[in-house]
């Protein structure tokens, strides 16, 4: 089975993106498994991407995404 797995502080979670600068981590995720791989052990990235587009049933080939 796949799963999306999100571990974090209620209390401590904020993004701290900004319209000026908006490519920012949140704050208080301290672990997330996308597929059941580890994309974020510790609060630290992994490098994985194990993820995929979903399409619904209006999706176009070569349509811009």
């Amino acid at each position: 089975m796949i799963a999306d797995i999100a571990v974090f502080d209620p209390a401590r979670i904020i993004d701290r993106s900004e319209f000026t600068n908006p490519h920012q981590y949140s704050e208080g995720v301290h672990h997330l498994f996308v597929n059941g791989k580890a994309v974020l052990l510790d609060g630290t990235m992994t490098g994985a991407r194990p993820g995929r587009a979903l399409r619904g049933p209006g999706y176009q080939p070569g349509e811009p995404r």
